[in-house]
């Protein structure tokens, strides 16, 4: 667990990234140099992963909604079940 309000780490996803061309995640503090909260994420980083796919699986939507993949315009059939 990461003790810290929501606005304290930031999550930038990227479909493709420019220096590796793959769908990528930034994770970073908001603040200066950094806190070391975002580092924190990486010991949990197995975790979140599982809960993700089981968030996304156990959505009843056809190709992702806004409640399981969050707003996306740039999918067209994004959620493969």
């Amino acid at each position: 667990m990461i003790v810290c309000q929501v606005s304290d780490v930031t999550v930038v996803q990227q479909i493709k990234a420019t220096h590796n061309e793959q769908p990528t995640f930034f994770v970073y503090d908001k603040y200066p140099g950094g806190i070391g909260l975002s580092e924190k994420v990486y010991d949990l980083w197995e975790d979140l992963l599982t809960r993700t796919l089981e968030h996304v699986a156990g959505c009843a939507c056809e190709s992702g909604c806004p409640s399981c993949i969050g707003t996306q315009d740039t999918f067209e059939q994004a959620k493969k079940k």
